[in-house]
């Protein structure tokens, strides 16, 4: 804080806040003026990254063969980049039988463990979908042989 001797104190809490939404470089020029009508300005330069790319991952034995009757281990789906919270759905085709989707983090994530005991044979595929909470998606399709 600053004092000037006529009037008290004086405040310089000017800032550049907020939140990005397009990377780039942006160049702009400051001016600050004080009490007594005094100004100087100064060029600043300031990159703006781009947000890394939404990807989505299935972790544990996917997509290892299963058996009828037999817990399958279960399979947490992730994602990294994009901007959190995620939201995981199925997209297309179905996981075998037997198998749920369940939330892994309440209130986090949402349908992105896959677990359970199978109740048929066949081969099962499926595609994951994943939305980060700025509407970007990423898909992975996956397929499980479940065995008799």
């Amino acid at each position: 804080m600053q004092t000037d001797s006529c009037c008290g104190p004086r405040y310089a809490n000017d800032e550049l806040a907020g939140t990005p939404t397009t990377a780039g470089t942006y160049t702009f020029t400051m001016r600050v003026s004080d009490y007594d009508g005094q100004q100087a300005t100064q060029q600043f330069s300031l990159t703006i990254d781009p947000m890394p790319p939404l990807l989505l991952s299935g972790t544990g034995p996917c997509c290892n063969a299963g058996t009828v009757g037999t817990a399958y281990p279960a399979i947490a789906f992730g994602a990294t980049g994009g901007e959190t919270p995620y939201t995981f759905s199925v997209a297309a085709g179905q996981a075998p039988p037997g198998l749920s989707f369940r939330s892994g983090n309440p209130g986090t994530y949402n349908n992105n463990v896959l677990s359970g005991t199978p109740t048929k044979a066949g081969t099962f595929a499926f595609t994951m979908k994943v939305t980060d909470s700025l509407g970007d998606t990423a898909s992975q399709g996956f397929s499980i042989t479940i065995d008799p």
